[in-house]
């Protein structure tokens, strides 16, 4: 073979196995999984072995050995093979688009377990020495010299299963734009249709849920569309119950956009809405449980904004160009001189005091939350964060307060936010429970 190739083989007290291997793949280099007992065979029987089967300039400086301590114990095994991850990073970095090989034939049982295991997590071929004829009337093992190889696309890349186990985890918490990402970088590797189509199904989720969280609420509803078409393979990819609970989930998003898309404005932008105000307190939601308080403050400021700006908007007014007419004095006396023409523009204290003027009632929530106070007020934190004008990190304090405060000053309950529906995705692995 020209290509350079890496093999990797687990080492028992047969060489033959190994030797077929070598002869077969003939690599370039080769890391052998030995144990204690079987270390010093490599140098005695396999390459010698190898040498005289016509791989002759395989000698000492084509292999290195990897050692592990106790070929009978399997989470051992599995904790010493991990550290191969990082050769086979560096190799695959030094020799772009080469083959590598797990041949697992050789060893203890324990130890072709742990190697299938851990090769899961490399981009490689599956190879293990069968054979053509076996003692004990074919069920024994294989007879030397009729040996044969089998080899195939690594079960992890041919179904995607470490893919898909990673993006559900990544959509329960809310990470869906990378739970895309490693979806479509390995959709390309899957063999089966069946199983492409599957993943694609998550993938199209996983998108969806992306463009809502980065505001794209047409692109997020056409994706959420798509869906309804696609619940068998979502029942194959998550599970019957899991699939059905996320369709249904999905369906209360679909009607949530749909309101949200019904304000425009004639340049088909969409408008201020109370739809809108639960979008931006329900994006705020995900990044609270994400821990990011910056983030969730900058949209906490913006719900509080809009939601002033849906009062006015319902009195004729539009923040960006009040019209001073429309100002009582003495805020008026206040805004004049910083007007533009007949019109000035408000800011969301601004909004704030003009709607405690004009509607009292609307404005009771946000000023007894104490967010007027322009020194105790929370905002004023956001003020000095590093996302608006200063250099400090908001803190958890304040993002919590400024999070029960929204709600308050737009009436809203939690339950009535819309909701990830992924949050019926169950986790990957269960929990570990104490013994009673």
């Amino acid at each position: 073979m020209n290509e350079p190739l890496l093999l990797i083989a687990t080492v028992g007290g047969a060489p033959e196995p190994v030797v077929a291997s070598l002869l077969y793949w003939r690599p370039v280099r080769a890391i052998f999984v030995v144990s204690p007992e079987t270390r010093d065979s490599v140098a005695e029987r396999i390459v010698p072995a190898a040498r005289s089967s016509g791989l002759s300039d395989f000698d000492s400086g084509r292999y290195d050995l990897h050692e592990v301590n106790n070929a009978q114990d399997y989470t051992a095994l599995v904790d010493d093979l991990r550290l191969l991850d990082d050769r086979i990073a560096a190799w695959q970095r030094d020799h772009p688009g080469a083959k590598i090989i797990a041949d697992f034939t050789g060893g203890t049982k324990a130890m072709s377990a742990s190697l299938a295991l851990i090769a899961g997590h490399w981009q490689c071929i599956v190879s293990y020495v069968g054979g053509t004829e076996r003692t004990k009337d074919g069920v024994g093992i294989v007879v030397s010299g009729k040996e044969q190889i089998v080899h195939f696309q690594n079960p992890a890349d041919a179904l995607g299963l470490s893919a898909l186990d990673t993006a559900r985890e990544l959509l329960r918490l809310h990470s869906f734009s990378a739970a895309a990402a490693i979806l479509d970088r390995v959709l390309h590797r899957v063999t089966s249709p069946s199983r492409k189509a599957e993943l694609s199904a998550v993938s199209t989720l996983a998108q969806a849920l992306a463009q809502w969280d980065r505001f794209e609420h047409q692109g997020a509803l056409t994706n959420l569309g798509k869906l309804q078409r696609r619940q068998h393979d979502l029942e194959a990819a998550l599970g019957v119950e899991a699939a059905r609970n996320v369709l249904s989930a999905c369906r209360q998003l679909q009607v949530h956009l749909e309101k949200l898309l019904e304000h425009k404005d004639c340049h088909s932008q969409t408008t201020i809405s109370r739809s809108l105000i639960l979008d931006l307190l329900a994006n705020a939601g995900r990044r609270i449980e994400e821990c990011r308080w910056d983030d969730a403050t900058a949209r906490l400021y913006r719900a509080i904004e809009a939601t002033a700006q849906l009062h006015l908007a319902d009195l004729g007014i539009a923040t960006e160009a009040v019209p001073l007419e429309r100002i009582p004095t003495p805020l008026r006396d206040e805004f004049a001189p910083r007007a533009t023409g007949e019109t000035a523009k408000f800011g969301l204290q601004e909004a704030w005091r003009l709607l405690n003027e004009l509607r009292p009632e609307t404005a009771k929530a946000f000023f007894g939350s104490g967010l007027g106070e322009k020194e105790k007020s929370p905002l004023t934190s956001r003020n000095q964060s590093i996302l608006a004008h200063g250099f400090a990190p908001v803190s958890e304090k304040v993002t919590r307060a400024l999070w029960t405060a929204a709600l308050a000053i737009a009436q809203v309950k939690e339950n009535e936010l819309p909701k990830s529906p992924c949050a019926g995705i169950p986790p990957t692995s269960p929990s570990s429970t104490s013994e009673p």
